[in-house]
């Protein structure tokens, strides 16, 4: 495996960890379901999303390191390839494990997902713009799956 899979895994078992165990994670997810809510129960919502907005910062530019270092140069035009698969693994992470919540897990299960049909349609000589149509199909999915489970949701409450 990669050294950059190592890393992913590290950051994601510290990130269940922040989020799950942690006073700060609580509040973040407290913070990412209702600004309004969280705000009247004493959080103070701006500092939560702007320290939220610099560790997101903090990862993206090591994961940008660590894959000019992969590469080997720097080019500010090489991740546009990843937006699309980033979109859609954020989504599937939301609606893999725990419905309608970050978690850590589902993202790296929506990765793995993503990357192993990937893989699976080179390997079988598929043209290399039908990987961009797998990305977008399972964002439309994970994102319908999201409606319906919030769609239940509601309907469950009122």
């Amino acid at each position: 495996m990669p050294l950059a899979f190592y890393y992913a895994l590290v950051a994601a078992l510290v990130m269940a960890y922040v989020f799950d165990f942690t006073p700060l994670g609580r509040r973040l997810l407290f913070v990412g379901r209702g600004r309004e809510v969280a705000r009247l129960n004493g959080i103070a919502v701006d500092r939560v999303r702007a320290g939220a907005l610099v560790v997101s910062g903090l990862l993206s530019a090591a994961a940008g390191i660590l894959y000019a270092g992969v590469l080997g140069s720097a080019d500010p035009y090489s991740g546009l390839n990843f937006l699309l698969p980033a979109f859609a693994a954020a989504f599937l992470g939301a609606t893999a494990i725990i419905p309608g919540r970050f978690n850590p897990w589902g993202a790296l299960v929506a990765v793995y997902f993503l990357a192993t049909g990937i893989t699976g349609l080179t390997m079988m000589g598929i043209p290399l713009w039908v990987t961009n149509v797998f990305n977008g199909a399972a964002l439309i999915l994970a994102v319908t799956i999201s409606q319906i489970t919030r769609r239940r949701e509601v309907s469950d409450i009122g």
